[in-house]
């Protein structure tokens, strides 16, 4: 162990073949899991092309569409993320957090929970993006469209955006993505 607290170059080395076997293992454990939710969150944004309130004046905002994507993006959250460590937009919680500060070191502990963490955090921005830019593209292309279906669906992309910050990354984060949401 070198002075610093971390591990050798030496031991680095011969850790390193179980820490990538570790990743391999927590990216199967739950790519399923973002492959689903990218699915289920696809059959609610069709739904756009359905909503004919869209085309005349008696629009409610948010649309059916809409309140049926953010219930799923926060049943997925609550069933799915809050189980993994350190997940949550913003969080600096979880058990990687807890194995940190009870003084262990989470990169030399052979813990799955950081590599879980870490892999499920990109995964979320995978996601995020994912879904964000299959509505982008879906509202852009439900036509015809009333003033008032517009204004739903500049409200849709508001909740959208607030939803994905809330449950499952920063907007911030996901690049040319949100900047074609804003």
């Amino acid at each position: 162990v070198s002075s610093s607290g971390g591990l050798s170059e030496a031991a680095r080395a011969a850790v390193q073949p179980g820490m990538d076997r570790m990743r391999e293992v927590a990216l199967e454990l739950v790519l399923p899991w973002f492959t689903g939710l990218v699915a289920e969150a696809e059959k609610r944004i069709v739904k756009v092309h359905g909503d004919a309130s869209l085309t005349n004046d008696g629009c409610s905002s948010p649309t059916v569409y809409c309140k049926e994507l953010t219930n799923l993006l926060a049943h997925f959250h609550a069933e799915f993320l809050r189980r993994l460590p350190n997940t949550a937009p913003g969080e600096s919680g979880g058990a990687a957090s807890a194995a940190n500060t009870s003084g262990t070191s989470s990169s030399a502990g052979g813990s799955l929970a950081p590599v879980a963490g870490q892999l499920a955090r990109a995964l979320c921005r995978r996601a995020a993006a994912r879904i964000v830019a299959l509505c982008l593209r879906h509202m852009a292309l439900r036509r015809p469209i009333g003033m008032a279906g517009r204004h739903a669906l500049a409200a849709d992309c508001a909740a959208l955006e607030s939803a994905v910050e809330k449950h499952l990354c920063a907007v911030t984060e996901l690049g040319g993505t949100y900047r074609a949401l804003r």
